[in-house]
């Protein structure tokens, strides 16, 4: 929808009313030089274009934890600068010209699916519908949804629960939203929303391919010798926070016959595969879909092709 573009002299049109009453539009934007910010409930989302330290221009959104009315609009910003890397930091307000972003590698950032989230105000407006926000909470609890360049987002409930609360704006926590519908069920309007940000629901096809994918990989995995990859996998001694690296030579030559998790953890152990390669199979081998956008099914764990 068109916001009402505002200069950076003109009072905001909204403003917080009696309780958790608003006034005025919850929605609008501000010139500030040659930066556009997008604001929803008084609150900076998102800023287009700004200027990273190279000169690139970019876009910044606002990170979840800081969608707060009484965040401070030029600090807690994240960018999603390419190739598809995310940077947390702040941004600088100065003159005619556009933003600058100023990197700060202490700045803990969201995942790219949360930050897509944060910068929509169409989201956000919709969100003001608790009937859809518990929809939202419904369609990202135990749920998986793919983005550009194969980027996926997983939480638990309590997290789809925090989610949903930070993206309001009100001040709630995850409570009100915490198992208020049916985890896994993604409805045609809640997809609709979340499509024009590049992301989609995993669907069957999608399981199925993974599962192709991963029986692939699988095969070529063992067939590694020991040591393919220097040694990485850390076992944790019982009650102890000391952590020791797995001993490749330790692990039997042959691979375990259940290749469901026994497997993977003989590749990581014996360093047949690296840390992205494991983190990679168990994102293949995660089991959530929405079929039609109905209820998730879940399908039978990996079993080894005959």
């Amino acid at each position: 929808m068109a916001l009402e573009l505002l200069r950076d002299d003109e009072p905001d049109p909204g403003h917080p009313g009696d309780g958790d009453a608003w006034q005025g539009p919850l929605a609008w934007q501000r010139r500030r030089g040659e930066t556009v910010v997008s604001y929803f409930r008084g609150v900076a989302r998102r800023a287009e274009p700004i200027v990273l330290p190279d000169g690139t221009p970019a876009t910044a959104t606002r990170v979840l934890e800081d969608l707060q009315p009484d965040a401070d609009e030029a600090t807690a910003w994240a960018v999603v600068s390419l190739p598809h890397d995310l940077i947390g930091g702040a941004l600088a307000f100065a003159g005619d010209g556009p933003a600058r972003f100023v990197p700060d590698p202490s700045r803990t950032v969201v995942t790219f699916f949360e930050l897509a989230l944060a910068g929509s105000i169409d989201v956000a407006l919709a969100l003001t519908d608790l009937d859809f926000a518990r929809a939202l909470y419904a369609a990202l609890g135990n749920m998986t949804w793919l983005g550009p360049a194969g980027v996926r987002f997983q939480c638990s409930l309590r997290n789809a629960g925090a989610v949903v609360a930070a993206l309001r704006g009100r001040g709630e926590n995850y409570l009100p939203f915490y198992c208020s519908a049916s985890e896994g069920v993604v409805r045609p309007d809640v997809a609709a929303a979340i499509a024009p940000l590049g992301w989609r629901p995993r669907t069957a096809a999608d399981r199925r391919a993974d599962h192709a994918r991963l029986q692939t990989l699988l095969t070529g995995w063992i067939a590694r010798p020991a040591r393919h990859v220097s040694p990485w996998f850390e076992l944790y001694a019982a009650g102890a926070a000391a952590r020791t690296l797995a001993d490749p030579d330790a692990m039997p030559p042959e691979p375990p016959a259940n290749w469901g998790d026994d497997l993977l953890w003989w590749l990581a152990r014996s360093a047949r595969v690296s840390a992205q390669e494991y983190a990679l199979a168990w994102d293949l081998a995660d089991e959530s879909y929405a079929e039609g956008f109905g209820p998730r099914i879940v399908l039978d764990a990996v079993e080894r092709e005959t």
